[in-house]
């Protein structure tokens, strides 16, 4: 069933056309990735699907049930409520309905209503009937659900109780994200969600997206997180939109095919286009004149074919050495860390070889960062120690890009980087997508894209054959991040990189180094490999856990057992006896109308009776085997 519509959307921004003429449906379980380059529009059409803003031409029509829900790119918000209790207010109707059976309760506990008997039984049906309404709406599940979807995005137990207000703008968002999922809508509005998520985290999201029975459109420059929960891709260029059906890794090939056969019935256009230009051309004034102005109109009404641009410019991202390195690239020996009164790590052993490619994963928070630093020689150990190979010279790029100097030109820090005339700076700067007065813009007043594309292109002239990559993926549009691919695949020096991006990893890496709970853990392979073997060590732990519960209750149930055969007739009678008296004692109060005044006494009475049969139960089926 579609539930919502867009036909023919306009948006300018000046003289620029971001979407022109854009149509398509969403289904009610549709998955789509919304791709495209950066620039192109994707998160200006989520805003007007939203109704955050508004087309300048077009429409959007959807079922009047139609819920929406939205998370934009760069939001976070401060509060001064504590994370559980802003997360479980998504809930207000939940909890307003639960206050609302707790006064009841308390109304039916007044004089002035038990006594009368009128008034006691309407409230009694107005609790029942607030009761079921909270039954059927899972009231009781609301705070499980915020546990579930907290943890699943990576906030601890010991976050719950934390003011919003003394958190990142990361974490801020992951709270607005934790908001939206828990929020019961029909269509879902993603713009970069697995920003500031761990590996974990961005799983459990792939998870939850897949299990989730509305639609969902997800701008996303992760192209692993694409391949496992979209069913749909739409491709955003040049201002229209072209659908593809399948995960990310199908476009890609669909999209070759498409423009691959569009080319070819386009030079077959071209070639029938010539012909008839040119048989018009020489009998348009002679015997043949009535021929060759048939062919005019039919060239009039040949509806011609548009090719989509193939000029978009890429980077030209390339690493040079000034020379190799020693067989040990560095080595750390028993590296411990400590902020304050706080261990980051311990004891941690690494060897780095000449020419590996490793990828460092781990948890938000375990020090994946710091321990780049303290490979990198940017930062000292508080306990064990480095040993720095010969000839190493180390490139490090910044995952918050901390070392650009934002009140500088573009040009000014790339001339500092290295000697350069301003012709050659201008130069190697175009490879990097800027161009004519570009070069003269302050790094500050920069996107974070162009910023990465400033931080590349300084760490290219320093010529190092040791490249520490924090994140270097972030802000980077897909084909940046092809081309930064296809560039290590070619670097001869040695690369430790640290990234989210799981795609980015499976290109460039060869080992996988998991930083978890202070310990470092080696995986001989790329990240496919590496959570193939983590997988495999998942189900082996749940295996053993499964076989020593079982050996637990074996030997529970044979102790028991021997128990059995030691506990004497006469003492159970005499229990069951006792058992049964209380049973009608309970059931006597739960049959007496004044005692559901008290809330609190049909509560326990209820717990107490349950409890009674339970053990009535059990005393009756061992009777019958002593017997």
């Amino acid at each position: 069933m579609v539930i919502l519509q867009v036909k023919n959307l306009i948006k300018e921004y000046g003289v620029q056309t971001v979407l022109n003429g854009v149509t398509e449906l969403i289904e009610e379980k549709d998955k789509i990735g919304l791709v495209g380059p950066n620039g192109a529009g994707k998160s200006t059409l989520l805003k007007i699907i939203a109704g955050i803003s508004s087309p300048d031409g077009g429409e959007i029509s959807w079922l009047k049930s139609c819920k929406i829900g939205y998370l934009e790119q760069q939001g976070n918000f401060s509060t001064e409520a504590e994370l559980f209790s802003e997360v479980l207010s998504v809930f207000k109707d939940l909890l307003n309905l639960r206050a609302k059976i707790r006064q009841v309760e308390k109304e039916m506990s007044l004089e002035t209503v038990f006594s009368d008997p009128k008034k006691l039984a309407k409230k009694m049906e107005e609790y029942d009937s607030l009761s079921e309404q909270y039954k059927q709406a899972n009231g009781y599940s609301c705070e499980s659900k915020v546990r579930g979807v907290l943890k699943g995005l990576g906030f601890s137990e010991e976050q719950f109780n934390q003011k919003i207000s003394t958190m990142s703008g990361g974490q801020q968002r992951r709270v607005l994200l934790a908001k939206l999922l828990l929020t019961e809508s029909d269509l879902l509005l993603l713009d970069e969600p697995t920003n500031h998520l761990d590996l974990e985290a961005i799983e459990w999201l792939e998870g939850f997206l897949r299990d989730f029975t509305g639609a969902v459109i997800v701008i996303s420059h992760d192209r692993y997180f694409l391949n496992n929960i979209a069913t749909k891709i739409w491709d955003l260029e040049e201002g229209k939109i072209t659908s593809y059906q399948g995960n990310y890794d199908q476009f890609v090939v669909k999209k070759k095919q498409r423009l691959t056969a569009l080319l070819r019935e386009y030079d077959k256009q071209q070639e029938r286009v010539a012909k008839l230009n040119d048989y018009i051309r020489k009998n348009q004034a002679g015997v043949n004149a009535r021929q060759a102005r048939g062919r005019k109109k039919m060239l009039e009404r040949m509806k011609p074919i548009h090719l989509p641009s193939f000029k978009r410019k890429k980077m030209g991202l390339k690493f040079t050495t000034q020379g190799g390195t020693g067989n040990m690239v560095r080595e750390l020996i028993d590296v411990g860390m400590r902020y304050n009164d706080k261990v980051i790590f311990s004891n941690l052993n690494l060897l780095i070889r000449s020419g590996e490619r490793i990828g460092l994963v781990g948890p938000n928070g375990a020090g994946k960062t710091t321990l780049c630093k303290i490979v990198s020689g940017d930062l000292t150990p508080t306990f064990g120690r480095v040993v720095f190979g010969q000839r190493v010279k180390v490139g490090y790029y910044s995952q918050t890009l901390e070392h650009l100097p934002l009140q500088k030109t573009i040009l000014d820090f790339i001339r500092e980087a290295k000697p350069l005339s301003e012709e050659e700076a201008r130069n190697h700067l175009g490879k990097f997508l800027f161009s004519n007065d570009d070069v003269f813009k302050t790094i500050g007043s920069l996107s974070g894209g162009e910023q990465s594309r400033v931080a590349l292109a300084h760490l290219v002239l320093g010529e190092a054959n040791f490249l520490i990559l924090d994140e270097p993926t972030n802000h980077l549009d897909i084909q940046a991040q092809e081309v930064l691919e296809n560039a290590l695949k070619d670097f001869s020096g040695t690369v430790l990189t640290v990234s989210h991006n799981r795609y980015f990893l499976d290109q460039v890496t060869e080992k996988i180094i998991e930083l978890k709970d202070g310990k470092l853990t080696s995986y001989l392979g790329n990240y496919t490999y590496y959570k193939q073997k983590k997988n495999e060590e998942e189900q082996l732990l749940k295996e053993q856990q499964a076989e020593k519960k079982k050996k637990t209750i074996q030997e529970k149930n044979k102790s028991r057992g021997k128990k059995q055969e030691q506990f004497s007739l006469k003492q159970i009678e005499e229990e069951i006896m006792e058992l049964e008296q209380q049973l009608a004692e309970l059931a006597e109060i739960l049959g007496n109308s004044d005692t559901y005044l008290d809330s609190e006494k049909v509560r326990q009475a209820s717990k107490d009776y349950e409890a009674t049969n339970e053990r009535l139960a059990e005393l009756y089926n061992l009777w019958e085997q002593l017997m």
